[in-house]
């Protein structure tokens, strides 16, 4: 039985946005493992229910210690090494670089990421960036010239981001492809019922944007 590992972010990206696909690569016989930060144990339940196997990983999502980081890829390449997986996805930002990394250290024959966006250390401001956003954006550039390299693929939501990613950074990638809107699954996230009644919305000051690193 072949195995594919997954490597999210967080367990509720997993469990919302991953399910249709873990479904079917089980349906088609292969040996799934969902990698996630932070797992509960309902969402655990969830994923082993769909024929699956919960693991969790160290990659902290909105964590800034590369000490933690690295110690984290240290700790997946070991798993993956014992895992032997046939094919190693990863998606979001800190998976695909550190997740791909410690992929490739094990020496997973296949390594796919899937980008689905840059964050928002890449959004460009009226503005202009803080210094803190340049560093951050810096930062992801330097590792992203690292890891990309590694993978097999690389898949982009629309041709946008590889263009400002890709292109204006020289990165060097083995195989990238543009896959389209994914979208949620409307068979798991069914529509509200509407209820007829009056709401009232105030607009008092504009939205912080959320850092999404």
């Amino acid at each position: 039985m072949k195995k594919i590992v997954l490597i999210g972010n967080v367990a509720s990206m997993i469990t919302n946005f991953r399910k249709e696909l873990v479904i079917e690569l089980v349906s088609r016989g292969y040996k799934v493992y969902c990698y996630a930060y932070g797992y509960t144990e309902k969402e655990q339940k969830e994923v082993s229910g769909w024929g699956a196997i919960p693991k969790a990983h160290f990659i902290n999502p909105k964590g800034m210690n590369p000490v933690k980081d690295l110690k984290a890829v240290y700790l997946l390449m070991k798993e993956l090494k014992q895992l032997q997986p046939d094919i190693v996805f990863s998606t979001f930002i800190k998976p695909v670089i550190f997740g791909s990394l410690a992929a490739k250290l094990a020496q997973v024959p296949k390594v796919i990421g899937m980008i689905e966006g840059l964050g928002n250390a890449f959004t460009p401001y009226k503005e202009g960036k803080t210094r803190k956003a340049k560093i951050v954006q810096a930062i992801q550039v330097l590792l992203y010239k690292i890891s990309l390299p590694f993978l097999d693929k690389l898949i982009f939501l629309n041709p946008d981001d590889k263009k400002d990613l890709i292109d204006t950074y020289r990165i060097s990638t083995k195989s990238t492809a543009i896959l389209g809107g994914n979208g949620s699954g409307t068979i798991w996230l069914s529509r509200s019922r509407y209820h007829k009644r009056s709401v009232f919305l105030i607009y008092l000051s504009p939205i912080k944007r959320k850092r999404n690193f």
